[in-house]
């Protein structure tokens, strides 16, 4: 009877291992998928959020990026970079 016990925890610890691994792939695939796409004021060109930008910066200088190894475009959504460039912080 001991051993029947052992054999059912052990399956039972095997298991939930798999399952939760399987849970944690899934959603770090769905995480990589794209979700939408832009509403149409998200795009980099649009004038009222360079405007917008340049406003609240107000006399404050750009600052410079220091990104040595270039892995700032692998790191960074097109929408964080935009965020950053109205925030004064741009190449």
């Amino acid at each position: 009877m001991p051993v029947r016990h052992l054999v059912t925890a052990i399956l039972l610890c095997l298991t939930t291992g798999c399952t939760s691994i399987q849970h944690s792939t899934r959603s770090m695939w769905a995480a990589m998928r794209p979700v939408s796409s832009p509403s149409a004021g998200d795009h980099t060109g649009d004038p009222w959020v360079k405007e917008a930008g340049g406003i609240a910066r107000g006399e404050r200088p750009v600052e410079k990026v220091n990104d040595p190894l270039k892995l700032r475009n692998v790191f960074m959504s097109e929408q964080a970079r935009d965020i950053e460039r109205n925030l004064g912080v741009g190449d």
